[in-house]
Protein backbone atom coordinates (compact mmCIF):
# COMPACT_ATOMS: atom_id res chain seq x y z
CA UNK A 1 0.00 0.00 0.00
CA UNK A 2 1.57 3.70 -0.64
CA UNK A 3 1.51 5.94 1.41
CA UNK A 4 -0.82 8.97 1.17
CA UNK A 5 1.97 11.61 0.10
CA UNK A 6 3.58 8.98 -2.44
CA UNK A 7 0.01 8.40 -4.14
CA UNK A 8 -1.21 12.45 -3.85
CA UNK A 9 2.51 12.81 -5.58
CA UNK A 10 1.83 9.48 -8.67
CA UNK A 11 -2.09 11.15 -9.21
CA UNK A 12 -3.07 8.29 -7.38
CA UNK A 13 -6.60 7.59 -5.14
CA UNK A 14 -6.48 4.63 -2.92
CA UNK A 15 -9.55 2.31 -2.57
CA UNK A 16 -10.01 0.42 0.29
CA UNK A 17 -10.83 -2.97 -0.85
CA UNK A 18 -11.11 -4.66 2.73
CA UNK A 19 -14.85 -3.16 2.84
CA UNK A 20 -16.47 -2.88 -0.23
CA UNK A 21 -20.12 -2.60 0.83
CA UNK A 22 -22.99 -1.30 -1.41
CA UNK A 23 -22.35 2.12 0.55
CA UNK A 24 -18.69 2.44 -0.55
CA UNK A 25 -19.54 0.62 -3.80
CA UNK A 26 -21.54 3.62 -4.75
CA UNK A 27 -19.02 6.61 -3.47
CA UNK A 28 -16.63 4.65 -5.90
CA UNK A 29 -18.80 4.53 -8.72
CA UNK A 30 -19.77 8.28 -8.12
CA UNK A 31 -15.69 9.37 -8.06
CA UNK A 32 -15.80 7.16 -11.23
CA UNK A 33 -18.39 8.85 -13.03
CA UNK A 34 -16.72 12.58 -12.70
CA UNK A 35 -15.31 14.20 -15.89
CA UNK A 36 -11.62 14.01 -15.35
CA UNK A 37 -9.97 11.44 -17.47
CA UNK A 38 -8.81 8.67 -15.35
CA UNK A 39 -7.47 4.74 -15.08
CA UNK A 40 -8.04 1.81 -12.71
CA UNK A 41 -5.38 -0.84 -11.50
CA UNK A 42 -7.37 -3.48 -9.71
CA UNK A 43 -7.44 -7.28 -8.00
CA UNK A 44 -9.21 -8.96 -10.17
CA UNK A 45 -11.96 -10.41 -7.25
CA UNK A 46 -12.48 -6.30 -6.58
CA UNK A 47 -13.78 -5.47 -10.34
CA UNK A 48 -16.11 -8.34 -10.01
CA UNK A 49 -17.41 -7.18 -6.51
CA UNK A 50 -18.10 -3.81 -8.65
CA UNK A 51 -19.56 -5.53 -11.85
CA UNK A 52 -21.77 -7.31 -9.52
CA UNK A 53 -23.16 -4.57 -7.43
CA UNK A 54 -23.85 -3.05 -10.59
CA UNK A 55 -25.83 -6.15 -11.79
CA UNK A 56 -27.86 -5.44 -8.48
CA UNK A 57 -28.89 -1.95 -8.89
CA UNK A 58 -29.60 -2.48 -12.66
CA UNK A 59 -26.95 0.04 -13.28
CA UNK A 60 -26.95 0.79 -17.78
CA UNK A 61 -23.58 1.68 -19.37
CA UNK A 62 -21.83 4.52 -17.11
CA UNK A 63 -20.01 7.42 -18.59
CA UNK A 64 -16.58 7.12 -16.63
CA UNK A 65 -13.99 8.48 -19.06
CA UNK A 66 -12.08 5.88 -18.79
CA UNK A 67 -9.04 4.97 -20.51
CA UNK A 68 -7.94 1.96 -19.30
CA UNK A 69 -8.58 -0.80 -17.03
CA UNK A 70 -5.85 -3.34 -15.76
CA UNK A 71 -6.38 -6.27 -13.41
CA UNK A 72 -3.20 -7.74 -11.55
CA UNK A 73 -2.20 -10.52 -9.02
CA UNK A 74 -5.46 -12.52 -9.28
CA UNK A 75 -7.09 -14.37 -12.27
CA UNK A 76 -9.72 -12.31 -14.50
CA UNK A 77 -13.16 -14.31 -15.04
CA UNK A 78 -14.63 -14.23 -18.80
CA UNK A 79 -17.93 -12.93 -16.40
CA UNK A 80 -15.69 -9.81 -15.04
CA UNK A 81 -14.20 -9.12 -18.99
CA UNK A 82 -17.89 -9.00 -20.18
CA UNK A 83 -19.20 -6.75 -17.21
CA UNK A 84 -16.42 -4.36 -17.38
CA UNK A 85 -16.82 -3.78 -21.41
CA UNK A 86 -20.61 -3.60 -20.52
CA UNK A 87 -20.70 -1.05 -17.76
CA UNK A 88 -17.62 0.86 -18.64
CA UNK A 89 -17.39 0.67 -22.43
CA UNK A 90 -13.67 0.04 -21.73
CA UNK A 91 -11.39 -3.47 -22.66
CA UNK A 92 -10.06 -4.87 -19.33
CA UNK A 93 -6.46 -6.33 -19.26
CA UNK A 94 -4.65 -8.71 -17.47
CA UNK A 95 -1.13 -8.05 -15.80
CA UNK A 96 1.02 -10.34 -14.61
CA UNK A 97 3.32 -8.74 -12.01
CA UNK A 98 5.48 -9.04 -8.22
CA UNK A 99 6.97 -7.28 -6.34
CA UNK A 100 10.27 -7.86 -6.41
CA UNK A 101 11.05 -7.39 -10.49
CA UNK A 102 7.68 -4.94 -11.67
CA UNK A 103 5.67 -5.64 -14.50
CA UNK A 104 7.07 -9.52 -16.15
CA UNK A 105 4.12 -9.51 -18.83
CA UNK A 106 0.69 -7.64 -19.69
CA UNK A 107 -2.09 -9.03 -22.07
CA UNK A 108 -3.06 -6.74 -25.81
CA UNK A 109 -5.45 -4.44 -25.39
CA UNK A 110 -7.28 -5.86 -28.64
CA UNK A 111 -7.57 -9.07 -27.44
CA UNK A 112 -6.79 -12.35 -26.79
CA UNK A 113 -5.57 -14.45 -23.44
CA UNK A 114 -1.86 -14.45 -24.08
CA UNK A 115 0.60 -12.50 -22.33
CA UNK A 116 3.32 -10.32 -23.77
CA UNK A 117 6.54 -10.79 -22.42
CA UNK A 118 8.08 -7.88 -21.32
CA UNK A 119 11.66 -8.74 -22.52
CA UNK A 120 13.14 -5.70 -22.77
CA UNK A 121 13.84 -6.01 -19.00
CA UNK A 122 13.47 -9.62 -17.88
CA UNK A 123 14.99 -12.56 -19.13
CA UNK A 124 12.65 -15.27 -18.26
CA UNK A 125 12.16 -19.17 -18.18
CA UNK A 126 10.18 -21.77 -17.55
CA UNK A 127 11.94 -24.89 -15.64
CA UNK A 128 10.85 -28.33 -14.26
CA UNK A 129 9.20 -28.68 -10.99
CA UNK A 130 11.68 -31.01 -9.36
CA UNK A 131 15.13 -30.08 -11.56
CA UNK A 132 16.46 -26.99 -13.04
CA UNK A 133 15.68 -27.65 -16.81
CA UNK A 134 13.63 -26.16 -19.54
CA UNK A 135 10.31 -27.21 -19.60
CA UNK A 136 8.81 -28.23 -23.91
CA UNK A 137 7.09 -25.71 -25.05
CA UNK A 138 3.17 -25.50 -23.59
CA UNK A 139 4.65 -27.17 -20.60
CA UNK A 140 3.85 -25.85 -17.52
CA UNK A 141 6.86 -25.06 -15.17
CA UNK A 142 8.24 -22.38 -12.35
CA UNK A 143 8.79 -19.33 -13.59
CA UNK A 144 12.45 -18.37 -13.25
CA UNK A 145 12.95 -14.42 -13.60
CA UNK A 146 16.90 -12.73 -14.47
CA UNK A 147 16.12 -8.70 -13.78
CA UNK A 148 17.89 -6.99 -16.27
CA UNK A 149 17.98 -3.57 -15.33
CA UNK A 150 17.99 -3.68 -11.32
CA UNK A 151 20.89 -2.14 -10.33
CA UNK A 152 19.97 -2.20 -6.56
CA UNK A 153 20.16 -6.03 -5.45
CA UNK A 154 20.62 -7.97 -8.91
CA UNK A 155 18.10 -11.04 -8.99
CA UNK A 156 19.60 -13.44 -11.21
CA UNK A 157 17.57 -16.81 -11.91
CA UNK A 158 15.00 -15.95 -9.42
CA UNK A 159 12.42 -18.20 -8.16
CA UNK A 160 9.49 -16.27 -8.42
CA UNK A 161 7.21 -19.50 -6.90
CA UNK A 162 4.74 -18.75 -10.08
CA UNK A 163 3.67 -21.66 -12.07
CA UNK A 164 2.98 -20.86 -16.02
CA UNK A 165 3.68 -22.03 -18.96
CA UNK A 166 5.07 -20.09 -22.14
CA UNK A 167 4.14 -20.48 -26.33
CA UNK A 168 5.45 -19.54 -29.45
CA UNK A 169 3.09 -17.57 -30.77
CA UNK A 170 2.00 -16.94 -34.25
CA UNK A 171 4.52 -14.17 -35.20
CA UNK A 172 6.71 -16.45 -33.86
CA UNK A 173 7.33 -14.83 -30.44
CA UNK A 174 7.32 -16.59 -26.86
CA UNK A 175 4.46 -15.45 -24.79
CA UNK A 176 2.67 -16.57 -21.87
CA UNK A 177 0.04 -18.96 -22.80
CA UNK A 178 -1.40 -19.45 -18.78
CA UNK A 179 -0.36 -17.81 -15.63
CA UNK A 180 -1.13 -19.98 -12.94
CA UNK A 181 -0.04 -18.54 -9.94
CA UNK A 182 1.35 -19.93 -7.00
CA UNK A 183 3.19 -23.39 -6.84
CA UNK A 184 1.70 -23.91 -3.05
CA UNK A 185 -1.70 -23.43 -4.74
CA UNK A 186 -1.44 -25.88 -7.70
CA UNK A 187 -4.45 -28.11 -7.21
CA UNK A 188 -4.17 -32.19 -8.90
CA UNK A 189 -6.93 -35.03 -9.88
CA UNK A 190 -7.15 -38.44 -8.04
CA UNK A 191 -4.44 -39.13 -10.87
CA UNK A 192 -2.07 -36.90 -9.61
CA UNK A 193 -2.30 -34.62 -12.70
CA UNK A 194 -2.32 -30.85 -12.08
CA UNK A 195 -5.85 -29.27 -12.75
CA UNK A 196 -5.46 -25.42 -14.43
CA UNK A 197 -7.21 -22.71 -11.68
CA UNK A 198 -8.32 -21.31 -15.42
CA UNK A 199 -10.68 -24.79 -15.72
CA UNK A 200 -12.08 -24.25 -12.06
CA UNK A 201 -12.56 -20.60 -12.88
CA UNK A 202 -14.15 -20.72 -15.97
CA UNK A 203 -16.33 -23.71 -14.98
CA UNK A 204 -17.87 -21.50 -11.72
CA UNK A 205 -18.81 -18.66 -13.75
CA UNK A 206 -21.72 -20.32 -14.81
CA UNK A 207 -23.12 -20.59 -11.74
CA UNK A 208 -24.47 -17.05 -11.70
CA UNK A 209 -26.13 -17.81 -8.01
CA UNK A 210 -22.89 -17.66 -6.16
CA UNK A 211 -21.85 -14.63 -4.86
CA UNK A 212 -18.03 -16.17 -4.00
CA UNK A 213 -16.23 -19.79 -3.93
CA UNK A 214 -13.02 -21.11 -2.16
CA UNK A 215 -11.77 -24.38 -4.00
CA UNK A 216 -9.70 -26.62 -1.66
CA UNK A 217 -7.99 -29.69 -2.39
CA UNK A 218 -7.81 -31.53 1.41
CA UNK A 219 -6.75 -34.96 0.39
CA UNK A 220 -5.33 -37.10 -2.57
CA UNK A 221 -9.30 -37.61 -3.80
CA UNK A 222 -10.87 -34.95 -1.36
CA UNK A 223 -12.03 -31.27 -1.96
CA UNK A 224 -13.97 -28.76 -0.51
CA UNK A 225 -16.14 -25.95 -2.20
CA UNK A 226 -16.59 -22.89 0.37
CA UNK A 227 -19.49 -21.08 -1.28
CA UNK A 228 -21.47 -17.53 0.06
CA UNK A 229 -24.80 -17.08 -1.71
CA UNK A 230 -27.65 -15.04 -0.41
CA UNK A 231 -30.32 -17.53 -1.97
CA UNK A 232 -30.75 -20.94 -2.22
CA UNK A 233 -28.28 -23.43 -4.31
CA UNK A 234 -30.04 -25.63 -6.28
CA UNK A 235 -27.14 -26.59 -8.39
CA UNK A 236 -25.43 -28.93 -6.06
CA UNK A 237 -25.48 -32.20 -7.81
CA UNK A 238 -24.65 -30.71 -11.26
CA UNK A 239 -21.31 -29.02 -10.09
CA UNK A 240 -20.23 -31.81 -8.20
CA UNK A 241 -20.98 -34.08 -11.63
CA UNK A 242 -19.40 -31.57 -13.73
CA UNK A 243 -16.48 -31.25 -11.51
CA UNK A 244 -15.86 -34.78 -11.37
CA UNK A 245 -14.90 -35.27 -15.21
CA UNK A 246 -12.14 -33.25 -14.60
CA UNK A 247 -11.30 -34.30 -10.81
CA UNK A 248 -11.90 -37.95 -11.34
CA UNK A 249 -14.93 -40.00 -11.16
CA UNK A 250 -13.60 -41.08 -7.32
CA UNK A 251 -13.14 -37.67 -6.32
CA UNK A 252 -14.57 -36.84 -3.06
CA UNK A 253 -16.17 -33.31 -3.50
CA UNK A 254 -18.14 -31.88 -0.40
CA UNK A 255 -19.96 -28.56 -0.12
CA UNK A 256 -20.00 -25.91 2.30
CA UNK A 257 -21.74 -22.71 2.84
CA UNK A 258 -19.91 -19.61 4.18
CA UNK A 259 -20.75 -15.74 4.79
CA UNK A 260 -17.62 -14.76 3.22
CA UNK A 261 -14.38 -15.64 1.56
CA UNK A 262 -11.98 -13.73 3.46
CA UNK A 263 -9.06 -11.43 2.22
CA UNK A 264 -5.84 -12.03 2.47
CA UNK A 265 -3.58 -9.37 4.42
CA UNK A 266 -2.62 -8.19 0.39
CA UNK A 267 -6.21 -8.04 -0.18
CA UNK A 268 -6.45 -10.32 -2.25
CA UNK A 269 -8.75 -13.60 -2.44
CA UNK A 270 -7.15 -17.24 -2.48
CA UNK A 271 -9.91 -18.95 -5.28
CA UNK A 272 -7.91 -22.15 -5.78
CA UNK A 273 -6.00 -23.38 -2.25
CA UNK A 274 -4.51 -26.87 -1.75
CA UNK A 275 -3.94 -27.46 2.25
CA UNK A 276 -2.72 -31.23 0.66
CA UNK A 277 0.41 -30.79 -1.27
CA UNK A 278 1.56 -33.70 -3.39
CA UNK A 279 4.73 -35.22 -2.66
Amino acid sequence: KKSPFLAWMQNIKMQDIFNLNDEALANLIKTLTKNNEKGIISYASSLETVCKYLDKIESGSLDCNLNSIISNAEHLNEYTKKAIQKYFNTPVVSRYSNNENGILSQQNINGGDEFVINWASYFIEILKFDEDVPVKDGEFGRVIVTDLFNYCMPLIRYDTGDIACIETNSDNIPVFKSVEGRKLDLVYNTSGEIISSLIIGSLMTKYSDLDQFQFIQVGKKDYVFKLTTKQKFDEESQLKNEFKEYLGKDSNITIEYIEEIPLLTSGKRRLVVNDYIKR
